[in-house]
């Protein structure tokens, strides 16, 4: 196979899988999928206050995406590997994305504006790339806005994660 054959083949698997996993969000967000002619869009507006919406089109001919967090777009964002995609949603979906604000200290003007997203497996990517050497320590201050998961976290989501609790007797 040619690698772009091999790219559109992951490309459909990608998809397929996320098509699939979305229709355990739709409950908690509003699920927009869409293929076209080279590309494919996913958007998922959450319905709780507080959590953040993400939208994702995949280039069919390249790694490259356009992708929007809360309020911020990154467009021709080279994505690392297809494989990074559906973690790299769930992670919106969990909550575990941080915008940060970087700002002057000395007046206040708004320097740069940079979104963190941590997977499940612990890495983190920063959009955009070179956003956390920027500007060093000096003379800057940063404001973090955190952002909800769709669903609210139940017991139930605990014992499933985390095998190690210990159940008391009444």
């Amino acid at each position: 196979m040619l690698s772009n054959d091999t790219y559109r083949l992951k490309l459909q698997q990608t998809t397929a899988s996320i098509r699939a996993w979305s229709g355990f969000v739709a409950d908690v967000a509003r699920v927009e999928v869409a293929e076209e002619a080279n590309s494919w869009r996913l958007a998922l507006t959450p319905f709780a206050a507080g959590a953040c919406p993400i939208e994702l089109v995949l280039d069919g001919s390249s790694p490259n995406c356009d992708l929007r967090i809360g309020r911020e777009t990154y467009e021709d964002w080279p994505m690392p590997s297809l494989d990074d995609v559906l973690p790299l949603v769930e992670a919106v979906c969990d909550g575990r994305v941080v915008t940060r604000q970087v700002s002057s200290a000395a007046t206040g003007l708004p320097l740069t504006v940079s979104t963190r997203i941590k997977l499940a497996n612990g890495r983190t990517f920063v959009l955009p790339e070179g956003a956390d050497s920027a500007f060093g320590n000096g003379g800057v201050e940063s404001r973090d806005t955190h952002y909800l998961p769709y669903r609210k976290p139940t017991g139930l989501d605990k014992i499933g994660r985390d095998q190690s609790i210990i159940r008391s007797q009444a």
